[in-house]
């Protein structure tokens, strides 16, 4: 979408500090503002896509997940979590730019291990 590599751009020169006030919702926020979209309503980001139309510079937000796999267990979002979507890795697979805890970073989420939660993506 022709507003998605703007946000990649805002988050990714964030790497390393702490966008805004750190929460991981204004990461997000913010990288909307920059590119010129409409700002975030509460948890509504936009248009809400499907994981297979997702992109990069979409937006996940994720209400109580659990990913597990035979070697580890990632929790995120107890309650909620916002991510900005960097690049598609796999069909259901995706590297984000997150931030709380700590600065902005990537981080890794592959749906098809998801087993409790949900999640929205947004457009």
């Amino acid at each position: 979408h022709k507003y998605g590599p703007a946000i990649v751009s805002y988050a990714v020169h964030r790497i390393g500090t702490r966008d805004g006030n750190g929460e991981c919702w204004t990461l997000a926020d913010s990288a909307l503002k920059f590119a010129k979209c409409q700002p975030a309503i509460g948890a509504n980001f936009g248009a809400q896509v499907s994981l297979s139309q997702v992109m990069p510079g979409d937006i996940l937000q994720f209400r109580s997940c659990k990913f597990a796999t035979p070697m580890q267990t990632q929790m995120v979002g107890f309650p909620d979590h916002t991510a900005v979507v960097h690049s598609r890795l796999g069909p259901e697979r995706f590297q984000v730019l997150e931030q709380n805890p700590g600065p902005v970073r990537y981080g890794e989420y592959d749906f098809s291990t998801q087993v409790e939660g949900t999640f929205i993506a947004f457009r």
